[in-house]
């Protein structure tokens, strides 16, 4: 493991600076902390420019080098040690990814979650109707959608522009779910007239089955 960090350092150009690698053994998987000094034995400060992809790149060699494998992330989270905030994350984080799969638009995602006690609200850029990103509340606490996960930022989720009825104001998860309820029961009432031949609108008679109404 001490050897592997040390090519890591390398290859992150970190390798002309103070280094403290700290190996752990508290979890069921042996992992190592590394701090190091931003400022060289040359006194220039280190640059951070691109530092994330670099990171991605050099773990990924270093992965097949090795035969080393990449953690699965959030699956292998042991839910009931969270606490505080971080638990709250992880049950929107939860809630995300069992109701994304099956939704497919935003009012059938509030009114899911709704019932999950999360509440949804968009932010807008200025006083336009522009959807910039949107946060999630549970318990109190609001997350940034891309700080539950980078897949739950609003650009991630591939929906049309929200509804504007039901974004401009933040709506708490009881009144999120009554408004899904509404449209579900309105949906299936306009389901029902429809089968029955049952007709409104400009320029249509309204008939119930073969019986007409002036």
């Amino acid at each position: 493991m001490m050897e592997i960090a040390q090519e890591y350092i390398k290859k992150m150009g970190y390798g002309n600076t103070q280094v403290l690698m700290v190996r752990h053994t508290d979890r069921e998987h042996p992992h190592m902390h590394l701090i190091l000094n931003r400022v060289d034995f040359d006194g220039k400060r280190i640059t951070d420019q691109n530092e994330r992809i670099r990171n991605i790149k050099v773990t990924q060699k270093l992965t097949r080098k090795h035969s080393l494998f990449i953690s699965s992330g959030k699956d292998n989270v042991k839910r009931h040690r969270l606490v505080g905030r971080e638990k709250t994350r992880y049950e929107i984080n939860d809630a995300l990814e069992k109701h994304l799969p099956n939704c497919t638009s935003w009012q059938e995602l509030i009114g899911r979650l709704a019932r999950e006690g999360i509440g949804v609200e968009f932010k807008y850029n200025g006083s336009t109707d522009q959807v910039q990103g949107v946060k999630f509340i549970k318990d109190d606490q609001t997350f940034n959608g891309s700080k539950v996960d980078r897949q739950f930022s609003y650009s991630k989720i591939d929906y049309s522009s929200p509804d504007l009825a039901i974004t401009h104001c933040h709506l708490q998860p009881d009144l999120l779910e009554q408004h899904f309820l509404f449209n579900s029961l309105l949906c299936h009432l306009q389901t029902t007239l429809a089968e029955r031949n049952f007709c409104f609108g400009p320029g249509h008679n309204q008939t119930l089955g073969n019986r007409a109404f002036s």
